[in-house]
């Protein structure tokens, strides 16, 4: 279930492409703002130097897992994006 309850009761109200513009607008914000958490990551990640005091464990495999799950959702994000791309498009009329 996606969707805000407060921004639900504006939004449907416009119509289905401007609605789904308004949809790829948001995602595109989310796919931009996730995709520099991705890459700073990744870069921080493959910076980490420093192992824990105890058991001297390293912390660059932990340091990935930001990355990883940040991944997952721009995906997800990406799978949302083309899914609304398709709700944009006139659906045809059959002329027989």
């Amino acid at each position: 279930m996606k969707g805000h309850v407060r921004v639900d009761f504006l939004i449907k109200r416009f119509p289905r492409q401007a609605n789904g513009i308004i949809n790829l607008i948001t995602i595109s914000a989310s796919l931009f703002i996730i995709g520099l958490l991705i890459y700073k990551g990744v870069l921080e990640a493959l910076q980490e130097k420093a192992v824990s005091d105890t058991l001297r464990i390293p912390q660059k495999p932990f340091k990935f897992l930001v990355p990883i799950g940040c991944f997952a959702l721009f995906s997800e994000l990406l799978l949302d994006f083309m899914e609304n791309l398709q709700n944009i498009k006139p659906k045809q009329k059959n002329f027989r």
